[in-house]
């Protein structure tokens, strides 16, 4: 899995997704933290759908077993949206791993959590 989808409000990921560049407060395992490439965002409600995804330059340590994730420059990409219906078992609530061209090719967040 190359791709952590995280959950952000709409004041999240406009001030901290797309004004700087970077995503942080959330845990890894040792074995995502070397295979991760990228970070897509569900926006929660009214949103609720995934949105864009964009390229990690680099992780690092933020706080005790936590990660912050720096964006390469001009590589945050729109998506979608893959919208929540009633169909999914729920919406994204915490970060999940995926790959981002199973993320590329969904339409409802359904095919990504089942």
């Amino acid at each position: 899995m190359d791709t952590l989808v995280v959950p952000a409000s709409p004041n999240g990921f406009q001030s901290v997704f797309l004004k700087e560049q970077r995503w942080y407060s959330f845990k890894l395992s040792q074995r995502a933290l070397t295979e991760l490439q990228y970070i897509a965002v569900y926006q929660t409600k009214p949103i609720s759908a995934v949105t864009h995804y964009a390229e990690i330059e680099r992780i690092e340590l933020y706080q005790s077993k936590k990660y912050i994730a720096y964006f390469k420059k001009d590589s945050i990409r729109e998506i979608g949206p893959i919208k929540y219906d009633n169909r999914a078992l729920t919406a994204i609530q915490s970060p999940r791993y995926f790959n981002l061209e199973t993320i590329k090719k969904s339409r409802f967040l359904k095919d990504l959590v089942g």
